[in-house]
């Protein structure tokens, strides 16, 4: 797969800027889910800055210095660096997601007493999605002494918690059963790990999700294996969701770093995600910058010696282009 998508980008190394269009979809696909991050801050409305600054190496030659650079990312904002309780920040990114045609938006979500949690956030980027015809869905993310009790939709690492302990609240006949109640949903459980599929099942959650945007990064998040998960869903009543992401790049290259090679790498994850016929497809990431998965726009910036990865030779706004056109895509199609 690596040497497919080496391949076709070598064929437009020396081409000009990549064109991607697509037609507005006049609504929204809700098959179609993306993960969202509003745990960014900035002056003044933060009084802090979080999650666009960082102590990071940098590389001179042949040896690494230590530098205090204003950075975590690896790529910079075509808005700069933002905070993600700016109504009007909030307001354009809703746009941009509505406008190629995601349905759902997938939002990290830690309890109140952490201080990355969107609880605060949680009525603005309701209140802003309903006005863009779009749903909230939230992403538990892992953190200290989490239960099943406190725990809805998509769950990261649910192998920290027992089978037995999921099947109270998400059997029909569990000893705190949800089903069926107001609190009723679908619970979309990560899978990392081929053996964690039957403790999905005995755990009886509706299915099962992939997450990582690197390629090969875990056996669920590994393109090859997505037919045979999808099957493994369908003979088990379970939803499959494979997540496509245009590229990682988190810090240094290293062995889960994947380059987005002008968008090849992108458009052979969503081939292998429609191949696999499942009914859901979520994009890793919208804004995940600190990860380097986002298709919100880039644009290029040098500062402090420091120079930001970009996508050129296309437009800051080509992923969110490219995600569109393939959303367009997968509707038609389905």
């Amino acid at each position: 797969m690596q040497k497919k998508i080496e391949r076709l980008s070598y064929k437009i190394q020396n081409q000009v800027e990549r064109k991607v269009s697509y037609d507005i979809q006049t609504q929204p696909y809700h098959n179609v889910h993306i993960f969202y991050y509003s745990w960014f801050r900035k002056q003044p409305i933060d009084k802090k800055l979080k999650y666009w600054n960082h102590e990071r190496k940098l590389s001179n030659t042949t040896k690494f210095i230590r530098d205090i650079v204003p950075v975590l990312t690896n790529y910079y904002p075509q808005i700069g660096f933002y905070s993600s309780r700016n109504a009007s920040v909030v307001e354009l990114h809703m746009k941009q997601i509505r406008s190629i045609g995601a349905g759902v938006i997938l939002v990290a979500w830690y309890p109140p007493e952490i201080d990355d949690s969107p609880e605060d956030n949680l009525s603005l980027l309701m209140d802003t999605a309903t006005k863009h015809d779009l749903q909230i869905a939230l992403h538990i993310k892992s953190y200290s002494n989490r239960n099943p009790i406190t725990l809805v939709y998509y769950i990261y690492d649910p192998q920290d918690i027992s089978s037995t302990s999921w099947k109270e609240i998400l059997a029909k006949n569990g000893k705190s059963s949800i089903r069926g109640t107001k609190y009723d949903g679908l619970f979309i459980a990560l899978l990392a790990d081929i053996e964690y599929r039957l403790e999905l099942k005995l755990s009886y959650f509706d299915g099962f999700y992939t997450y990582f945007a690197s390629n090969g990064m875990t056996y669920g998040a590994t393109w090859k294996n997505w037919k045979t998960l999808s099957k493994f869903a369908n003979e088990n009543s379970l939803i499959f969701v494979p997540c496509v992401s245009p590229g990682y790049s988190d810090g240094f290259p290293d062995s889960f770093t994947r380059h987005r090679h002008h968008g090849n790498y992108y458009d052979v994850a969503w081939r292998s995600a429609i191949s696999s016929n499942s009914p859901l497809i979520a994009i890793t990431s919208f804004n995940a910058w600190n990860e380097g998965s986002q298709i919100e726009p880039a644009v290029p910036r040098f500062i402090n010696g420091y120079r930001y990865l970009d996508y050129e030779p296309e437009q800051p706004d080509f992923y969110l282009n490219l995600t569109g056109w393939w959303i367009a895509k997968l509707k038609k199609e389905k």
